[in-house]
């Protein structure tokens, strides 16, 4: 064959590139596509820690915007406080379920 067709020779040379190449992309496709799987998986779970985290720490400035308020900390005058908001957020509860 060799000499007989050297156009046919070059287009099934460069066929067999083209068919090595495209399974070489396919391969760095999948290789990526578990990449970005593994990327959005670890920052869904970021984004979860961050939120706890975030919860937790408007917890703590409430806490301290209360004791605060309570003036040199008395657990008593804290206890009424909270009791108080408790309060007022059931009525609002009650008011919303209406």
């Amino acid at each position: 064959m060799e000499g007989k067709f050297p156009h046919l020779e070059e287009l099934l040379e460069k066929a067999e590139y083209l068919e090595q190449k495209t399974k070489q992309l396919a391969g760095e496709n999948r290789f990526l596509k578990e990449k970005i799987r593994n990327l959005e998986q670890s920052l869904d779970e970021k984004s979860g820690v961050l939120q706890k985290i975030t919860a937790e720490y408007d917890t703590v400035k409430l806490a301290g915007k209360l004791v605060g308020e309570s003036g040199n900390g008395d657990l008593s005058n804290l206890k009424t406080r909270i009791d108080k908001l408790i309060r007022e957020i059931d009525l609002c509860m009650k008011v919303i379920g209406d």
